[in-house]
């Protein structure tokens, strides 16, 4: 959603459209984009990020861009420590 907006054709190239109808639809129900037809052709729903889903991008790049400032200040040692914490992590969450 760099451009604001998007066709659901154009949002699922990679991922299936079943998958995309289902993201999409869950957005949709959370307030976070509206769907209106293409300009172009009816058939096509152009999805467009409310206010609420633009915040919520805006503060997931902020809080991304704080996440990848502290780890490059890492150590080697630190970052293979926490490699090795999250690993483990994974395995706990999947038993």
């Amino acid at each position: 959603m760099r451009e604001g907006s998007g066709t659901i054709g154009r949002l699922s190239e990679r991922v299936k459209p079943p998958s995309m109808n289902r993201t999409v639809n869950h957005l949709e129900r959370a307030g976070y984009v509206e769907r209106t037809a293409d300009a172009d052709d009816g058939r096509k729903a152009v999805v467009i990020p409310t206010v609420d889903g633009r915040r919520l991008v805006d503060e997931t790049r902020r809080r991304d861009a704080w996440l990848h400032q502290r780890l490059n200040a890492l150590s080697a040692g630190q970052r293979a420590t926490l490699a090795e914490a999250a690993a483990i992590l994974r395995e706990l969450a999947d038993s």
